[in-house]
């Protein structure tokens, strides 16, 4: 049986990505996914903070380590949030870099031969791909993966008319508070309030009032994401490149018909590129 391995940021990912996927793709094992740090979560430039260069690092090996103990009906997907600030361009390209470099390290490759092998396993065996901002946005295009993540109020988002990837919402009753000086808190963000999933939602579970909330990623989010109707998401061709990527990458491992439509051009496993680290980057 072909298996797909997910290596994640986000603790919702981790306690349910593989059963949301294994929804679509039930012929696949999907073991749970591995959780590591997130290395988009503050702002990505050139040359990296060694703090966020070492964090990178450590999940490129991760990579590379499930590569080379799987066998050859193994796939292993990298999953990181492109965040509000992020740049799709910069995080793939640092990815790939690290990647790139971590296979010339001696701890991979005693010689040449043995590091040309790993490479080209790596680069049919291994992906990259991005949740777009963030794994909360995608649950705006289902109304009962809002109600199952504990929803009380009505979402003022329009996912029939606006990509969730593109996510920016103008409900008056959650912009209109100060920021809180609470992180945690959902009205806090200041002008990038309005683009932010996790906090709307944040923001619907509780009674309105700032610091009055229930959404918790596992419990809530992890509930929400595991029965999470990617034909909703899809249904748009135009919407959700970056997921809809994701899902093609895994079909053709399985060789299954993917969803059509738009393809993130960063993270799409068709795009033409040159110098391909990965089966996508």
């Amino acid at each position: 049986m072909r298996r797909v391995q997910l290596v994640v940021t986000g603790e919702c990912e981790r306690v349910a990505l593989h059963l949301s996927l294994r929804q679509i793709f039930e012929t696949i094992e999907w073991p749970t996914p591995i959780g590591v740090a997130s290395f988009s979560s503050t702002p990505l430039m050139d040359p990296l903070p060694s703090g966020v260069r070492d964090t990178l690092d450590k999940f490129a090996n991760k990579l590379i380590g499930l590569v080379d103990d799987a066998d050859e009906d193994t796939l292993v997907i990298g999953v990181d949030d492109l965040e509000l600030h992020g740049d799709a361009n910069l995080l793939t390209s640092a990815v790939a870099g690290a990647i790139s470099g971590a296979l010339e390290h001696s701890n991979w490759a005693s010689n040449e031969t043995r590091r040309a092998r790993l490479r080209a396993r790596v680069a049919t065996q291994c992906s990259f791909h991005l949740l777009v901002p963030m794994v909360e946005a995608y649950f705006f295009s289902d109304a009962e993966a809002l109600a199952r993540a504990g929803a009380q109020r009505a979402s003022t988002f329009d996912a029939a008319n606006h990509d969730v990837e593109a996510f920016q919402v103008n409900d008056p009753l959650f912009l209109g508070p100060p920021d809180s000086t609470d992180k945690k808190d959902w009205c806090r963000g200041g002008a990038q309030r309005s683009r932010h999933p996790k906090r709307y939602l944040k923001f619907l579970t509780g009674n309105g009032t700032p610091g009055n909330w229930r959404y918790r990623e596992t419990r809530d989010g992890g509930h929400a994401l595991q029965s999470l109707d990617w034909t909703r998401v899809l249904t748009n061709s135009h919407f959700a490149r970056a997921a809809r990527a994701l899902i093609e990458d895994v079909a053709d491992f399985a060789d299954e018909e993917a969803f059509p439509g738009d393809l993130h051009p960063m993270t799409a496993r068709t795009a033409s590129r040159t110098g391909r680290t990965l089966r996508n980057i």
